[in-house]
């Protein structure tokens, strides 16, 4: 139902008035910032396990960062 309405909204003829200028300015504004909270939303993992998966990848990510500075400390005194 929403798409519908967008494409009334952007494709209305323009008003002369300069008070339904603004109200269509701000309808449009109000619009496109829906629309990016949807998308926001949408991107976000939507399930527990989603969410466990992702959290679980970042601390294997930062794991793997501290593996690799205590390699390259061990390496550079054992070089020294």
């Amino acid at each position: 139902m929403l798409v519908p309405n967008i494409f009334i909204l952007l494709s209305k003829p323009k008003d002369p008035n300069p008070l339904n200028k603004t109200q269509e300015n701000i309808n449009k504004k109000l619009l496109l910032l829906t629309l990016f909270i949807i998308a926001l939303i949408t991107q976000q993992p939507q399930t527990k396990r989603e969410r466990q998966s992702e959290r679980q990848r970042e601390l294997t990510a930062s794991y793997a960062e501290s593996i690799r500075g205590e390699m390259r400390a061990i390496s550079e005194r054992t070089h020294c």
